[in-house]
């Protein structure tokens, strides 16, 4: 049992993705069945219990393994970042990044076509989209407890900025895959795989760029739930509606390209602040391997 035990708690970061996938997918195809995946098309109540799922994965699993491998020290640890804030204001200025880029390309598309109207102004039930915008900045600070609270400072004692933000962000992006699926698949094989790698997978590895910057800088698991919710929320109020998979994948494209060039801009030639944060420095992995904290 002693054996077993000090096999698994050597693989912290392999015990976090088995869970936060594992809870995920599971409960989508329990809940959705192979059919509905099939059908590539979901219902509002079915969606709405497979958005649960998708909170309960990185979250539940990143707090439990965070109980397990540091106990009460560390989830007081996991709050104190959770918590702070107190942070120049530039550091908050990141979080216009994302939406101001999406805002200028749906703009100028928006300026050609009437398609890429965006939802705000597209969709006549506005209380819908005020509601929207609140539930997926929610659901962007319950993930993160996972994706920055538990995985990050991990993957970036091992990878450095560039590793973990390469890594993180294809696995965030492909943990999407059932999900996203099970509500577009129907808009055939070749567009839903071009826009699942443009959005889920290059898009989400560019933010996940600027997150683990952001991270190594302050240390706060606020901030970057914030990231998180100011890419989640605006994008949906500013995606267009009536766009056709073809437009969406257009728009996409253009947005993954600016949005990857403004983070590399901001993010290229600038020392870390924190080069081994304590919080990165106190994990039972990093002092049982030895190994430091790469800043790049």
């Amino acid at each position: 049992m002693n054996r077993i035990s000090s096999t698994i708690r050597g693989y912290p970061l392999l015990l976090y993705f088995i869970l936060a996938y594992g809870i995920t997918w599971t409960g989508i195809v329990l809940i959705v069945g192979v059919d509905g995946l099939r059908s590539g098309s979901l219902e509002l109540s079915r969606g709405l219990l497979v958005w649960v799922l998708m909170l309960c994965g990185p979250s539940v699993s990143g707090l439990l393994l965070t109980w397990i491998f540091e106990g009460k020290t560390g989830l007081r640890a996991f709050r104190d970042r959770m918590f702070r804030w107190r942070l120049p204001l530039r550091w908050y200025a990141s979080l216009l990044v994302a939406p101001v880029t999406c805002a200028l390309i749906v703009g100028v598309l928006w300026s050609h076509s009437s398609d890429f109207a965006p939802m705000f102004f597209a969709e006549p039930d506005k209380t819908f989209v005020v509601i929207m915008f609140f539930v997926l900045m929610f659901g962007a600070f319950v993930e993160e407890l996972g994706w920055t609270g538990f995985a990050t400072p991990r993957m970036h004692l091992i990878y450095g900025l560039v590793g973990t933000s390469l890594l993180l962000g294809f696995l965030h992006g492909t943990w999407h895959f059932l999900a996203d699926f099970s509500g577009r698949g129907d808009s055939g094989a070749v567009l839903f795989s071009a826009n699942f790698i443009v959005f889920w997978i290059g898009a989400l590895i560019v933010l996940r760029l600027l997150m683990v910057w952001v991270y190594q800088h302050t240390e706060s698991l606020l901030l970057g739930q914030l990231l998180h919710a100011s890419y989640t929320a605006p994008l949906f109020v500013l995606t267009p509606p009536d766009a056709s998979s073809a437009q969406l994948l257009l728009l996409w494209t253009c947005f993954s390209v600016l949005f990857a060039i403004a983070t590399l801009a901001i993010t290229s030639g600038r020392t870390p602040a924190i080069t081994e944060a304590e919080s990165i420095r106190s994990l039972p992995d990093a002092l049982s391997s030895g190994r430091r904290p790469r800043t790049s």
